[in-house]
């Protein structure tokens, strides 16, 4: 027996992914009354009403405007009858679920059949020649005096205004912090959004949104994986993969002195989550680095995955790029995402908000360190969770010691204790220019426990009680990159 409320659902999920024109034409084609007077979400349980009986169509009629053939859409009734079949031999179950759902070929396939997304207008580019190739616009919401706008997601300024109306934000349900892609228009010297397509890489209408702050949490229990034995072969991701089981939803930091490959590690860590870890969005945010530091950065990261500042730009402004970046990764964990997000430097961030009015009037601390930019810093790091039902935040930020700093040994002592995970990484290592200069005797995953296998955790104790204090770090580095698999490995301890 068919049961009808996922019926429903189904036919839903599909409606959804078209504009408000095709429905109109669907629905007139099969008797639904006055179609033209109805909005979408109206069309849509019109249609729904006379494909499951619960209204009996009207009798077509030939009378007002013919429907224009741009306005008709195969792939509606297509999808449609697809479902009827799925639901008729008993499958129903294979219609993806609700948080879940991205795959919605007519939604997908009508952004794909764009050539290019543009973050904001390029001046330069020329209009398409074909109308149906439309620009498609992307960005992030942000709200300033009460106006929503589009702001580009590489952080750059630009002199274009997108504003996106609030009838839009109201509709989709939108939210300060969302990514869109979305169509727009001319209007006087700004452009304004018309039709949104996706939030936060899921088609709008598809997705559950579900709070940061009233969402069960869990311990994290998925690994996230960086070492395929074929392009990502390096010591360091030898290291993440089989030695610091690292997951879903930790906060980690990276600690090390100055000058002992921190950088490097966020790079070989960033571009294997990315291709390893399927739906993982990855972003990079480096606050307060130098031009060099920032172009190394650039040529291997996507524009829109990657924000930052160097050294000589104002605090205010290095403090709102990263609380972009951070709504940015709450607002995809709440959709359902997989989010890492990997923070370049803390030191610098807390440097940075030291440095702004927000941080006065509370307690002064080691090296002028003020009580609220330790807060500030803490809860930046304590977004990162693993969501009960779906959707994660990791964070791994890095975090420099014995620089003779005061206040970056006041942020060691209180930052570590909150941490699920620390690299540590030795400067005598770094010094010799052996890399990864990871000191394994003191980093630790501290939710190990949900995250290692049990051969895991007798080859890390292994490898800390016995062959650590016999053969010393180097020797282990160098075992590393010999060996090709986890087996091999594992001989060569003995």
């Amino acid at each position: 027996m068919i049961n009808m409320d996922e019926l429903k659902q189904a036919y839903r999920h599909h409606l959804l992914a078209f504009k408000i024109k095709p429905l109109q034409a669907y629905a007139r084609s099969i008797g639904v009354d006055s179609p033209t007077k109805q909005n979408k979400d109206e069309v849509i349980l019109s249609i729904i009403a006379v494909r499951t009986g619960e209204i009996q169509p009207i009798p077509l009629s030939t009378r007002g405007a013919p429907v224009k053939n741009t306005d008709f859409d195969a792939n509606l009734p297509e999808g449609l009858e697809e479902i009827d079949v799925r639901f008729m031999v008993g499958k129903q179950n294979a219609i993806p679920s609700l948080p879940n759902s991205f795959d919605y070929k007519a939604r997908i396939n009508e952004i794909k059949r764009h050539p290019t997304v543009w973050t904001l207008r390029d001046p330069d580019a020329k209009e398409p020649e074909d109308e149906s190739a439309k620009r498609i616009y992307k960005g992030q919401i942000a709200t300033f005096n009460g106006v929503s706008m589009l702001l580009p997601l590489d952080g750059l300024d630009k002199e274009e205004k997108f504003l996106i109306p609030v009838e839009l934000i109201r509709q989709g349900e939108l939210e300060e912090g969302d990514v869109i892609t979305c169509y727009a228009e001319e209007r006087g010297q700004c452009l304004v959004a018309t039709d949104v397509l996706t939030v936060n890489e899921r088609v709008c209408g598809t997705y559950r949104r579900k709070k940061l702050e009233e969402s069960a949490l869990c311990f994290p229990e998925e690994r996230l994986h960086f070492y395929d034995g074929k392009k990502f072969t390096a010591a360091t991701n030898k290291y993440l993969e089989w030695l610091i089981p690292f997951g879903k939803g930790q906060r980690g930091l990276i600690i090390g002195p100055p000058k002992s490959g921190k950088s490097t590690l966020f790079l070989q860590t960033a571009n294997a989550a990315k291709e390893l870890n399927d739906g993982l969005q990855v972003f990079v945010l480096l606050v307060g680095q130098s031009p060099e530091n920032v172009g190394l950065f650039r040529k291997q990261v996507p524009a829109e995955h990657f924000v930052y500042t160097t050294y000589e730009e104002e605090p205010e402004r290095q403090i709102f790029l990263a609380n972009l970046m951070l709504s940015r990764a709450v607002k995809y964990a709440e959709c359902g995402n997989d989010v890492l997000l990997l923070v370049d430097s803390i030191n610098a961030l807390a440097s940075a908000y030291n440095d702004t009015e927000e941080s006065s009037g509370g307690k002064k601390l080691e090296g002028g360190l003020e009580s609220k930019t330790v807060q500030y810093i803490k809860k930046y790091l304590g977004t990162a969770r693993c969501f009960d039902k779906g959707g994660s935040i990791t964070i791994l930020g890095a975090l420099s010691c014995a620089t003779g700093n005061p206040a970056d040994e006041g942020l060691f002592t209180r930052l570590s204790p909150i941490s699920g995970l620390d690299i540590v990484l030795s400067g005598e290592l770094a010094k010799r220019r052996i890399y990864p200069a990871v000191d394994y005797a003191r980093t630790r995953s501290k939710d190990g426990n949900t995250l290692a296998s049990d051969r895991e955790v007798l080859l890390e104790n292994k490898i800390r009680d016995s062959y650590l204090p016999a053969n010393g770090q180097e020797a282990l580095i160098e075992l590393l990159k010999k060996s090709q698999n986890l087996e091999e490995f594992e001989k060569s301890l003995d």
